[in-house]
């Protein structure tokens, strides 16, 4: 009982520091907003810099409410641990921009998701359509027996796993087996082929565009 009790007072100890901190970055981060007013939201880094205190102190609030006590509302602790670990640790990227060697690898990454943001609407546009297609030939299968259950998410899941490699065709069912084949060379010729070599493609030009001011 006295180890429970000890271990809910470093608890509150450390919670309560954890509070002050993210409060204090948090005025940093109120005063460039109220200097650089809505500009501050166009600078990515911006977002690393806000959002771990800001979820820190949801995360101090619902402990002390209790909301995740006997795991309730296990989902959203689940969702919150996992953003605030990952935005922390993302933003250690921000202080690798500081050094030579770190920073240029930093500045092609960020160039390349800037030249990827319409090559990945168009592979998702992709994903949807052949996605919805399988999904429908295969909800015309007997129940239990088609290859995609669960509509038109499960089928873009079905051909985004064809993407990363996943090409399993144990389980085309019956039913309209020749297009189904036709729909999958197509796919794996549009999506594998042809949008990952495009892909390969912005990023050499990413890469040249950074190489080019890299000095």
């Amino acid at each position: 009982m006295e180890y429970v009790d000890e271990c809910k007072r470093l608890n509150i100890i450390f919670e309560m520091l954890l509070a002050l901190f993210s409060i204090y970055f948090l005025y940093g981060e109120s005063m460039q907003l109220a200097n650089g007013g809505i500009m501050y939201f166009a600078s990515f880094w911006n977002y690393l810099d806000i959002l771990p205190p800001l979820l820190m102190l949801i995360l101090i609030t619902c402990d002390n409410l209790e909301l995740f006590k006997d795991h309730k509302n296990s989902d959203l602790e689940a969702i919150l641990l996992a953003s605030n670990s990952l935005l922390i640790w993302l933003k250690f990227l921000y202080f690798l921009r500081i050094f030579e060697k770190t920073g240029y690898l930093i500045s092609i990454i960020i160039e390349v998701v800037k030249e990827m943001k319409y090559f990945l609407f168009i592979l998702m546009l992709t994903i949807f359509a052949f996605g919805d297609s399988l999904a429908q030939i295969s909800s015309t299968n007997k129940e239990g027996k088609g290859f995609i259950d669960g509509g038109f998410w499960a089928g873009s899941a079905y051909v985004y796993n064809m993407v990363l490699g996943d090409f399993s065709t144990d389980n085309f069912g019956s039913v309209g087996i020749g297009f189904v084949w036709v729909l999958f060379l197509l796919c794996t010729i549009f999506n594998m082929i042809i949008m990952l070599n495009l892909l390969i493609a912005i990023i050499s030009e990413a890469f040249a565009k950074v190489n080019s001011v890299s000095q």
